[in-house]
């Protein structure tokens, strides 16, 4: 649990019990927030672009890569510019909603 760093003093008025089980971490800046946060993963290219999951659980990562943006970025990888498929990750998409 992220807290923050100003509350910590206030730790001592929560019940042990309570906290036993959890991890707080306090902070003072958003760096350490999304640090915290927000967990990467390894992709297999440079430059990954357009993250969506698909499959029918949802359960497969399709990444786009910039090969040659035009101007900065050119990437030296045979795989740059395809679309690429990164199966195995412990969370799924989310399905989109039906709006009316």
């Amino acid at each position: 649990m992220l807290i923050p760093e100003e509350n910590v003093k206030d730790l001592q008025d929560i019940p042990e019990n309570a906290k036993s089980n959890l991890e707080i971490v306090p902070v003072r800046w958003i760096d350490r927030v999304l640090e915290v946060a927000l967990e990467s993963i390894p992709v297999p290219l440079p430059y990954p672009s357009c993250p969506a999951f698909g499959g029918p659980d949802l359960d497969i990562l399709y990444l786009t890569s910039i090969a040659n943006s035009g101007h900065r970025i050119i990437a030296n990888h045979p795989d740059a510019g395809r679309i690429t498929a990164i199966r195995g990750l412990d969370a799924p998409g989310i399905a989109e909603g039906i709006y009316r």
